[in-house]
């Protein structure tokens, strides 16, 4: 980073300092502003990736985004491109996210004995 590259509060804030203390500072921002750079490019790669949310129970004549978790018939389902169309009928719009299980027994006879 070029000292003009500087923004204007830390151009200012630097100028307060004495010679040798700019330059220590100026040695520092200079090692730092890489890696910072890399890590905002990174944080900015994840915050465009699509997640996941979280939408109930599918409904017909729906539209759900990229992401939309839905369930249906007692499983979950994750969009993977917009789509109207029931999870389960075309895994090119849906990804299985959990398969319904089983049933389970009636706890009454479990408790009842």
């Amino acid at each position: 980073m070029r000292d003009d590259d500087e923004p204007p509060e830390i151009r200012e804030a630097i100028a307060r300092l004495s010679p040798r203390d700019r330059g220590l500072v100026r040695a520092v921002v200079r090692a730092v502003a890489p890696v910072l750079a890399s890590h905002e490019r990174r944080l900015n790669e994840l915050a465009e990736r699509p997640h996941l949310h979280e939408e109930g129970v599918w409904q017909p004549e729906t539209a759900y985004g990229v992401g939309a978790v839905v369930t249906d018939h007692g499983s979950a389902w994750v969009a993977k491109q917009p789509t109207c169309q029931r999870p389960g009928i075309n895994n090119d719009h849906w990804r299985l996210l959990v398969k319904r299980g089983r049933d389970g027994k009636d706890a009454r006879r479990l408790v009842d004995g």
